[in-house]
């Protein structure tokens, strides 16, 4: 096959991908009626063990307190035989076929760096909401290991894919996970404990999890993320922005999260709510607008006036509100301390 040939399934792939991921996020309501029981009874009779005990967790933070009251009882994860299983099962029919093999590994490559990385990036950031929920508790979060996860779905759209192209057929458990309500598993010798997939999957343009105005995934109202643009952030800031203040802003520490206020809040608002007084200005070797700002009033926590950088990123054009030090005049020394550099070195290395 040659390399055109191969870049236009590529092509084909992607596209393919992303249509199967807005169908799933589009029926989630399909999924809640689909039940994971056959699979499971299915994937133990292959290990020769008699079907455990089926747990359903009312969402992801429900899934891990499960989790941990299995592992108390000293059940054996079987994880490990089942994620092994799951792979040779995806592999075993192309092993003898090279040609197709190879290009099975391509496409793989493909999806991992196109759609899949939609999926890992919700994962990280429910995972991180549990983690952020059991510190305060002084409750450990112990990583689960299971193949039949979210991430692996996308996996099956991949070899769904191979399927149409190759001729090559599904396995009667390959369609069983295709239709179950597994957003997350943990398997052990005698439980079965899993998450299903949540209510609401709400994504932006580039399959990221974004959304204006209420939750971008949830599961109840025990367990909803809003997320902007692939960023967690506050729910205040999503469904009341009109009560975000001064002090919310100020003390935000992470950039991009505050250059997500600026965006939801418009440039106006936010610089109205800091009060801020233009000290410079002048135009980026982009040819942009860079601006150094300073706070109206003095901060009695940091003991002087709040200074911010208003510059443009040249690959993507979105505007960040940075913090840079006090007693700066120049717009060209505060871009530049950003980078850790002084003015005259920053310049230079840029124009180049």
């Amino acid at each position: 096959m040659t390399s055109p040939e191969i870049e236009k399934i590529k092509e084909d792939l992607i596209a393919f991908g992303f249509n199967e991921f807005d169908d799933y996020t589009k029926n989630l309501s399909v999924f809640s009626q689909k039940e994971p029981n056959k699979l499971v009874e299915k994937i133990y009779s292959l290990f020769n063990l008699p079907t455990p005990e089926i747990q359903r967790a009312k969402n992801p933070y429900h899934f891990q307190l499960l989790i941990n009251e299995v592992k108390e009882n000293g059940n054996f994860n079987i994880g490990d035989k089942i994620q092994k299983f799951w792979i040779d099962l995806h592999a075993n029919q192309l092993k003898d076929l090279t040609e197709k093999g190879t290009i099975y590994t391509t496409l793989a490559k493909t999806a991992n760096n196109t759609f899949l990385s939609s999926f890992q990036n919700i994962s990280w950031l429910v995972e991180e909401q549990i983690k952020s929920r059991l510190k305060p508790q002084n409750i450990g979060y112990t990583p689960f290991q299971s193949s039949f996860t979210f991430d692996q779905l996308g996996i099956f759209w991949l070899r769904k894919f191979y399927q149409l192209k190759f001729g090559i057929p599904l396995t009667e458990t390959q369609k069983l996970f295709a239709e179950a309500n597994i957003f997350w598993c943990y398997c052990t010798e005698n439980y079965f404990v899993y998450c299903p997939h949540p209510q609401t999957i709400v994504l932006d343009e580039n399959n990221k999890l974004h959304h204006e105005t209420g939750a971008a995934i949830k599961w109840d109202k025990n367990f909803e993320l809003y997320v902007w643009r692939g960023i967690e952030v506050s729910k205040d800031l999503i469904t009341q922005p009109q009560n975000i203040t001064k002090e919310d802003i100020i003390g935000e520490r992470n950039a991009e999260k505050r250059r997500i206020i600026q965006e939801k809040l418009g440039s106006e608002r936010f610089g109205h709510l800091l009060g801020l007084v233009e000290l410079d200005k002048d135009v980026d070797l982009q040819g942009n607008m860079q601006y150094l700002y300073r706070t109206k009033e003095f901060d009695t926590i940091a003991k002087d006036f709040l200074y911010f950088a208003k510059v443009s990123c040249p690959s993507t054009g979105r505007i960040y509100f940075l913090s840079v030090p006090p007693g700066l005049n120049n717009v060209w020394d505060a871009v530049a301390w950003t980078f850790g550099k002084d003015k005259e070195s920053y310049r230079p290395i840029i124009e180049t």
